[in-house]
């Protein structure tokens, strides 16, 4: 039987936004890309051509032989021994061989634009600057790896139109990574030669439904560099930007293990995967509440739970509330949507003073068939109550 896979929101306080996505894309190898902005539901069109025949353009342009000066190039991107770029071949593990490097690109017409990230990426990794987090901000479809794993369940969007589902079923999948409008997002990417990728798609926090989120951009193998689009919203609790997640409606029969994205920029922030430490999730909680008082101006106040069937997006406050000072077992929140008997059930959870959103109160469940709705050891305080098409809410 295909799993489903559903986005609910806890519905805090949402209120409407319009949403327009800009996409910058600096592939560095094998290809880079041309700079592509859409509207929502328009597609991310790439013009890519080879690294060599770009800078060759360039050069022609300043009347500068390429001999000498491709051969340097292709070094300076080949002191990597790493995806990520976080170790440096033994030939380049020393500061004064870099500088040389700088030194002769410095006056090249792509160094400002392309080379310098290089020069300075391996001037970080030697000075021991250059800090990596693999646990929160790598993402791959070998589950053996470390990092997160990428699901590979198909196009769960796709089978929910076909069943004629009106809303909720999606193959987004947390990042725990969200970023603020404006902000670069850089994310590396290994594959074998010919494996589909995943793409990736930003969202504004605390939105209406139409539009929380943006188009799907796709990624290439190597050095992908995006740039958090600019959402109109109109939530004066919150801030302009929010979550970015993958999307890979993919099976192990169509994508192989070899796929890995490491996402740089951006602040993380608490998801709970079914199964996971929830020792590690209630830490995660408290250091992000404590942040986002601190940084109320760029921090978004977002922990997410996901499980094999369910993705709730919540205030992180309220899962303080609920799971580090109430002793609610995160695990157990989400258990069952649509499963074999076609049940949802939510064990432990806590709804208070949700009112407004037009939807049923603090729960809806949107289906176009009977479903079963378990609910145990959940409190609710002062939400509202109404029905939307013969249902019942509250």
């Amino acid at each position: 039987m295909q799993r489903l896979y559903t986005r609910h929101i806890l519905r805090a306080a949402i209120l409407p936004a319009a949403l327009t996505i800009a996409v910058i894309a600096a592939l560095f190898f094998p290809s880079s890309a041309a700079y592509a902005t859409t509207d929502k539901g328009a597609e991310v069109t790439y013009t890519t051509r080879s690294d060599a025949r770009l800078e060759k353009d360039y050069l022609d342009w300043y009347g500068v032989s390429t001999d000498s000066e491709e051969e340097i190039i292709d070094r300076v991107k080949g002191m990597f021994s790493d995806y990520m770029q976080t170790k440096l071949l033994r030939e380049f593990n020393d500061r004064e061989t870099i500088l040389s490097l700088e030194e002769q690109l410095s006056g090249h017409p792509l160094y400002e634009g392309n080379l310098y990230r290089y020069i300075q990426r391996a001037l970080s990794v030697l000075d021991g600057t250059l800090m990596t987090d693999v646990v929160n901000r790598q993402f791959t479809t070998d589950p053996a790896a470390r990092g997160n794993f990428i699901q590979q369940r198909g196009d769960i969007f796709a089978y929910g139109q076909d069943l004629h589902f009106m809303f909720g079923l999606s193959n987004y999948m947390p990042t725990g990574i969200y970023g603020n409008t404006g902000e670069q997002i850089t994310i590396y990417v290994e594959a074998d030669e010919g494996q589909p990728l995943p793409k990736v798609a930003f969202t504004q926090f605390l939105t209406t439904y139409q539009y929380w989120q943006g188009s799907k951009i796709e990624l290439q193998r190597g050095v992908n560099v995006l740039t958090v689009p600019s959402f109109t919203h109109t939530a004066s609790y919150t801030n302009a930007g929010g979550p970015l997640y993958i999307v890979n409606p993919y099976t192990s029969a169509t994508q192989n293990k070899s796929v890995k994205l490491y996402i740089e920029g951006g602040h993380t922030y608490p998801v709970f995967y079914e199964g996971g430490s929830e020792e590690k999730f209630l830490n995660d909680i408290t250091d992000h509440v404590e942040y986002y008082r601190a940084n109320p101006d760029t921090a978004f106040n977002i922990a997410e739970i996901m499980s094999d069937h369910i993705l709730v997006t919540a205030q992180a406050t309220r899962a303080e509330e609920i799971y580090v000072k109430g002793g609610t077992s995160a695990d157990g929140t989400a258990i069952n949507l649509w499963g074999d008997d076609n049940t949802l059930s939510l064990y432990g959870c806590s709804f208070a003073k949700v009112t407004g959103n037009g939807r049923g109160g603090a729960i809806y469940v949107v289906a176009n068939n009977t479903i079963t709705v378990t609910i145990e050891k959940c409190a609710f305080s002062g939400n509202s109550t109404s029905g939307a098409n013969g249902g019942s809410g509250g």
